[in-house]
């Protein structure tokens, strides 16, 4: 049983520990910044506790990672494909203490992969009842004949036995390790990786086997042969954002708590100790409070840390982690495909894992026609994949997607059909740049504490330390870990105390330079999309004076104080740079003057003074930068960019044409600038912008998110991309 896992008994005295607080100390106000599962998970045990959590979230829906929305057509789009396992004891508490367990479904307790040489193909490792724990795992490995033979899961064991013996000890060594690089060490047969531990490691992070930790996949494998039902999964019945978000905010509320949405955050202000003197809102509202904290993904984390913080070792660990992109595929049929009503595991070198949601979850239900939901991993170099695909087009991945599923589904789709097979009616690409936590060798260690060495001020997310995965689970476990922090703090109990910092980091303080905030330049409004064009247009609420530099297929903004991308990894830049995506340069925008970077093939340079003054953007890209559309860059102002002088003028060496608004005119609540240019070695384009007027700027898709990626408007028969915050 589930509910009687030392993992899961931990989790409930975890939970009575947080609420036999209540009542211990003085009831306090806590501001989070974050409506994602962690952050909304820390706001629960807080009231649980007694406190009066007040959550900050940028956007317009609840769930962060896990959150979903509607198309133009009703159907429910999701972040990800989210799976419960029985392994996930605080998730499990946190179900049984909302009274939501009825919402689970749980599936057979079997795992299904797809046979890499036999198309068409399924093979089981399948999870007797009345065998405990690791047994059952053990047995069901012995009694699949068709992956791996005898001699390889004989030889496998001895690897595996010191996780067994040592426990987390022995795990947490291995995080030096590549999973590849253990497999080498202690001598395990290829097949292993390519029939087994490929799967597993796009599964858990996203990453192939020669990327990601061990520690990755011993943590799993210790949780699921540990635990007799550890490795039985569950469907939530329908989407996150209705069936498990808002059973939580409701939770909050009832009991005095506060979930705000469409708050996003401007800026964490400090008192001359260090300490929060109050989260400077993009509204300006300034929200004040005893206790704050952030939930938000690392990536988010480093743009808003204060400068007063930004040489502190502490903080500076957390330069050393990134986030993981991944992209999520929701693909609609006109007709009902092989049913399997669970997930499964496809060993595709595109595709990690999928799952009918038509047969698997409630909400989603129909009998005549499937709906596929795909995790396409890895998607980029950092993630071990040869193409960047989050610079591909949401047609070239869906192209990419069903070539894989005519060789998973051979006799039902695939132009060889005598009626051509399965007709795909739409699709949904949803291309997440900044996911969990890149689990790649030797980041564990600069996970922080949930306790910072700021007297008020405690970190939540699945980045933070603790004994799970970056998961719902981690999620969930580490917005707990900080309401423990603050509730123990307030009621006068002793702490945990901050995590050890790695030496590495500490042989380099002296070096460390105070930085200024980069700041979250603008709010996504998730759950609207237009979905017929590319048109971006910017609710009239939004500050900082984005202006929105706009390819055929991506979206980046240009904002006070930062550019698009400046926060990437080079190969994310260099997969822009060879699409042709202007906007990808990463260059500080005059707060202090003229400032740019240099890419290779693109040249993207900002000349200027402070605000207040001109701007002159100048491009220059070479014909061997492939396009969709090279000879056309649009560059939109939908809204006012105080003190710049003058109507919007364009100069050019190459045709220009330029449409200041429908009407012509000045641009009046939005308007585009169209700047055209002839793409040779030394095509320039120079735009003046002046100031714009904006009136009634309206909210069809999303406001900018500082440097993270816009969601595409493309889809409906598209796709979409999710901000990072």
């Amino acid at each position: 049983m589930i509910d009687k896992t030392d993992n899961y008994l931990e989790g409930e005295a975890l939970s009575s520990k947080i609420a036999g607080l209540k009542g211990k100390g003085e009831s306090k106000t806590v501001a989070i910044i974050g409506g994602g599962l962690s952050g909304l998970a820390c706001a629960k045990y807080l009231v649980d506790a007694g406190h009066k959590p007040i959550v900050l979230e940028a956007r317009d829906c609840l769930g962060g990672k896990v959150s979903a929305w509607q198309d133009k057509d009703g159907d429910w789009v999701e972040t990800g494909l989210h799976i419960f396992f029985g392994a996930y004891p605080n998730m499990m508490n946190l179900f049984k203490e909302l009274d939501i367990e009825d919402r689970l479904q749980w599936k057979r307790h079997q795992m299904i992969f797809a046979m890499q040489e036999l198309p068409g193909e399924f093979t089981t490792f399948d999870f007797l009842e009345g065998i405990p724990a690791p047994f059952n795992f053990g047995l069901s490995i012995l009694l699949n004949q068709k992956m791996l033979t005898l001699p390889e899961k004989l030889q496998t064991a001895p690897a595996l036995l010191p996780m067994l013996v040592e426990g987390q000890k022995f795990i947490d060594l291995q995080d030096e390790l590549s999973v590849f690089n253990f497999m080498e060490k202690y001598g395990m047969p290829d097949r292993i990786n390519t029939e087994v531990f490929i799967a597993m490691a796009k599964a858990l992070d996203f990453i192939d086997p020669e990327k990601l930790s061990m520690t990755v996949v011993l943590t799993a494998m210790n949780r699921f042969l540990n635990e007799t039902d550890g490795l039985q999964m569950a469907f939530l019945d329908g989407n996150q954002t209705l069936r498990l978000c808002e059973p939580m905010k409701q939770y909050i509320e009832a009991r005095g708590g506060q979930v705000l949405l469409n708050k996003p955050l401007a800026s964490i202000e400090t008192n001359e100790d260090g300490s929060v003197k109050h989260f400077l809102m993009r509204d300006g509202e300034k929200v004040v409070a005893d206790e704050y904290i952030t939930s938000v993904p690392c990536d988010i984390m480093k743009r808003i840390l204060p400068k007063a913080w930004s040489t502190d070792p502490f903080f500076r660990q957390i330069d050393e982690l990134e986030g993981i992109p991944v992209i999520n595929i929701h693909l609609w049929f006109d007709r009902k495909l092989l049913n399997v009503n669970h997930l499964c595991f496809s060993r595709s070198p595109l595709l990690s894992v999928y799952a009918d949601m038509s047969t698997c979850c409630k909400e989603y239900e129909d009998q005549d026609k499937s709906m596929l939901e795909l995790v396409f991993a890895p998607c980029s170099p950092i993630a071990g994949g040869n193409t960047n695909w989050m610079g591909k087009s949401d047609q070239d991945i869906v192209d990419a997607t069903m070539k894989e599923l005519e060789r998973l589904f051979p006799t039902e789709i695939g132009p060889h059909l005598p009626d051509g097979g399965a007709k795909l009616i739409k699709h949904a690409v949803v291309k997440v740049p900044r996911s969990v936590y890149a689990a790649i060798p030797g980041r564990n260690k600069f996970r922080p504490s949930q306790e910072t060495p700021i007297k008020n001020f405690t970190l939540a997310g699945d980045w933070t330390s603790q004994k799970f995965l970056g998961s719902m689970e981690g999620a969930v476990l580490g917005g707990k870990l900080a309401a423990e922090v603050v509730a123990c703090r307030s009621a006068g109990e002793p702490t945990k105390g901050l995590k050890k910092i790695d030496e590495s980091i500490l042989a380099k303080k002296d070096e460390f330079v105070p930085k200024d905030p980069m700041g979250i330049k603008g709010k996504c409004n998730m759950a609207q999309e237009e979905m017929e064009d590319q048109k971006l247009s910017l609710p009239k609420a939004a500050t900082n004076n984005p202006c929105i530099f706009k390819t055929e297929s991506w979206h980046g903004h240009v904002g006070a104080g930062d550019l698009l991308l400046s926060q990437r990894t080079m190969e994310d830049r260099a997969s822009c740079v060879e699409r042709g995506l202007l906007a990808s340069w990463a260059a500080s925008l005059v707060t202090t003057g003229a400032s740019g970077t240099r890419q290779p093939g693109v040249q993207a340079k900002v000349r200027g003074a402070a605000l207040g003054r001109h701007l002159v953007l100048v491009m220059r890209w070479s014909p061997s930068i492939q396009t969709r559309n090279p000879n056309r860059l649009t560059l939109d102002c939908p809204l006012p960019v105080p003190g710049l002088p003058g109507p919007p003028q364009a100069e050019a060496n190459g045709e220009v044409s330029a449409d200041l608004a429908e009407n012509g005119g000045p641009l009046r609540g939005g308007g585009r600038l169209r700047l055209g240019a002839v793409a040779s070695p030394e095509s320039f384009v120079a735009a003046r912008l002046g100031k714009v007027r904006a009136a009634d700027a309206s909210a069809k898709l999303c406001n900018p998110v500082g440097a993270a990626p816009y969601r595409q408007s493309t889809w409906g028969r598209g796709g979409g991309t999710i901000p990072e915050s």
